[in-house]
């Protein structure tokens, strides 16, 4: 079996650990049911898991570890859950990581700075959470990063520099946040309203955004998931 798809029913229960022996399993999507408990430490056992859906859930407990050992995921996606703590350290061991979304959960501690060596990675989503810390300079490194969406936090400190002139970068949400200082000229053509909050000061006419609400980041995650997908499918992953 190489994909595994449960989306949208009303599994009410813990992911079964039967999962964890399905070696050649590349797709698992569970999203949109009521899962609980935690995410399976077994998981990391799925070497050649490549997807990994379950937001929409009410799963709880920390994001394990172990997912550092999937060294072919492309994405993560554990959007509108219970999770809690630090974003693990170890996500920056997925070189082929292209979309991590984190979003409305409870996770807490800092962006690891050891994502800034995916190059791959295009999509960070860890808005709705309780964060703190800076905003990673590292994080600039990313080339081909489009889409970094980080508002409802409590990050403090100003914007890095390091963050201006990234080539792929169109979209950057740092709003509801505790950032101070001034948004940098150059950020003004890549973030057009996503940046403003009560401490931070725009020379440059940045209007303050809505908030993204949970359905835009869901349609958002989708799209991108879909095209994900599609690359599975050609190279006869699914």
């Amino acid at each position: 079996m190489k994909t595994l798809y449960f989306n949208q029913n009303e599994l009410l229960a813990s992911i079964p650990t039967e999962i964890a022996s399905l070696e050649k399993l590349r797709c698992l999507i569970m999203s949109d049911n009521k899962l609980l408990r935690s995410i399976l430490t077994k998981i990391g056992s799925l070497g050649k898991l490549q997807a990994l859906q379950m937001m929409d859930n009410k799963l709880s407990g920390v994001i394990p570890t172990e997912l550092g050992a999937l060294k072919m995921l492309m994405e993560i996606v554990l959007f509108n859950n219970a999770l809690n703590g630090p974003n693990p350290t170890e996500l920056g061991q997925l070189n082929d990581l292209v979309q991590v979304v984190l979003s409305s959960n409870t996770l807490n501690g800092t962006i690891p700075t050891q994502l800034a060596v995916l190059q791959n990675l295009a999509y960070i989503y860890v808005n709705n959470n309780t964060m703190t810390g800076s905003i990673p300079p590292e994080l600039g490194l990313l080339q081909n990063l489009q889409l970094l969406v980080a508002n409802n936090n409590a990050f403090t400190g100003s914007i890095p520099t390091e963050l201006t002139g990234m080539p792929s970068l169109h979209g950057f949400y740092l709003g509801s946040t505790k950032l101070s200082g001034m948004i940098h000229p150059e950020m003004c053509g890549i973030v057009y309203n996503g940046l403003c909050n009560k401490t931070l000061l725009c020379g440059c006419g940045c209007l303050c955004p809505t908030n993204k609400n949970k359905t835009a980041v869901a349609n958002n995650v989708s799209a991108v998931s879909k095209s994900l997908l599609l690359k599975h499918m050609l190279r006869g992953d699914v």
